[in-house]
Parts: C-alpha cells; sequence; structure tokens
C-alpha cells in the first residue's frame, strides 16, 4: 500500500510540473536568484567532468550550473526532472546541446 501511495503522489506531483510548464521559467525568478547566491557555498566544486542537475525545470539554472561548475574542455551536465514537459522546455531553451532521454 506504501508503494502505491508513493506512485500516486509522485504522478500528482508530475502532473503539477506538467501544467506548470509553459510559464514556470518566467515564474521562478526569486529561485534564480537563490540558487546564484547558493553557488557561492560550492566554489570549491568547480572544473567537474560531470554535475548533477535534480529537479532541473525549464533550465532556468542550468547554463549557470554548466559555467560555473564544469570543466571547460569536456565537462558534461546531467539534468532530470520529474516533468517530461519541463524537460520538453529545457530541450527547446538549449537547442544547440545533446539531450539523451532516459525513462
Amino acid at each position: 500500500m506504501k508503494q502505491a501511495f508513493n506512485h500516486q503522489a509522485t504522478n500528482k506531483v508530475k502532473a503539477i510540473f506538467d501544467r506548470m510548464a509553459d510559464t514556470y521559467h518566467q515564474q521562478v525568478e526569486a529561485f534564480t536568484i537563490l540558487g546564484t547566491a547558493m553557488l557561492g557555498y560550492l566554489a570549491n566544486a568547480r572544473g567537474k567532468q560531470r554535475v548533477l542537475e535534480v529537479g532541473c525545470g525549464s533550465g532556468q539554472n542550468s547554463e549557470l550550473l554548466a559555467s560555473q561548475f564544469l570543466s571547460k574542455d569536456r565537462g558534461v551536465l546531467v539534468s532530470c526532472d520529474i516533468s517530461s514537459k519541463m524537460i520538453q522546455k529545457l530541450e527547446e531553451t538549449f537547442q544547440h546541446s545533446d539531450f539523451a532521454q532516459v525513462p
């Protein structure tokens, strides 16, 4: 029963973010400001080969994460989100990037 509840909760959260996908990028400016401030705490994490971005949304912080923390020559940003519509928005924002979608 607990697993079914978790599945229901996950689907509900996914549906909420799917509905928000078209306007999410504009709505999260405050989170972007907070995210930028948090980057200062992560200063020693610079120059990495791979960075995992969990809950990437429409990509509002993706470029900043990549530019601040990835190795300039061959770093990879792995972005994931529960909402497939948010991932679509991310792909639209970064059309020049390579994407591989995993379930």
